[in-house]
């Protein structure tokens, strides 16, 4: 009986440690750290990334890529990159600065898949 328990006890424990493993993300981000995100656009829309969800304060440097056949541009919190021509980059720095939930968006594109949610807490 003793050894039904013992089992049991130790097949729920490695169940909640691989799924909490699984599921958990752990944010080590501190502010005043840097940060690098990777921004593609495709034509299936905009993707944000390591990370749509940061902590205020911290400083994030946004590598945008066109993948697309015509020119897109990337906006959030108020800063917009130039055109950036397909198969090309550009860069994007700022800094964090209120807790909240933020749009990103292709200007150049009104399709509503060129559109996302940036969160910082």
């Amino acid at each position: 009986m003793n050894n039904l328990i013992v089992g049991f006890a130790a097949a729920f424990l490695l169940a909640l440690v691989s799924v909490g493993l699984a599921s958990a993300r752990i944010n080590t981000t501190s502010p005043g750290q840097h940060v690098t995100e990777v921004v593609l656009i495709q034509s299936q829309g905009i993707t944000v990334g390591n990370n749509a969800r940061l902590p205020r304060g911290v400083i994030v440097t946004f590598y945008v890529k066109n993948l697309t056949q015509t020119a897109k541009n990337f906006k959030i919190f108020g800063k917009t990159t130039p055109a950036i021509r397909p198969g090309r980059q550009a860069k994007l720095t700022l800094t964090l600065e209120a807790r909240g939930v933020f749009p990103y968006q292709s200007t150049l594109h009104a399709s509503r898949v060129f559109r996302g949610l940036f969160i910082v807490y």
